[in-house]
């Protein structure tokens, strides 16, 4: 999948696994091992570049604090360059889409809406059905 957005130019913000293994300065490293970060005080978030499967990402490092109030490091890649605010940011308006789309399948069985009976599981029948 992310090889086929980037060959079609999409840019796209997403979250990344904690346990993927990156190539960060020339060398392979767990992407919690990345030791220059500093989210301490009021810095929530801080962006690198890093490698992953031969394909150029900016990994953010975003803190947040959880319902119980501890601190944790989550991971969000894209494949373009912006100030970690803007890719918390960015990220922040496809969570409300992700909201809007989980809470309806939820409701599927009483509402009839119909988002999981998507009868265009492949790109050429979804592009076949909107041209």
């Amino acid at each position: 999948m992310i090889s086929t957005l980037i060959k079609e130019k999409f840019y796209f913000e997403m979250r990344f696994h904690a346990n993927r293994v990156v190539e960060y300065n020339g060398e392979k490293i767990g992407i919690k091992q990345i030791n220059n970060l500093e989210l301490k005080g009021k810095k929530f978030a801080l962006t690198k570049r890093v490698k992953w499967k031969n394909i150029d990402f900016y990994v953010t490092f975003v803190k947040q604090t959880t319902k119980t109030c501890r601190n944790i490091v989550v991971y969000q890649a894209s494949n373009f360059k912006a100030f970690a605010k803007k890719h918390v940011q960015i990220y922040g308006f496809r969570w409300n889409i992700e909201k809007f789309f989980r809470t309806g399948k939820q409701y599927l069985e009483i509402t009839h809406l119909g988002l999981t009976h998507c009868q265009f599981c492949s790109k050429n029948t979804q592009k076949k059905s909107y041209f």
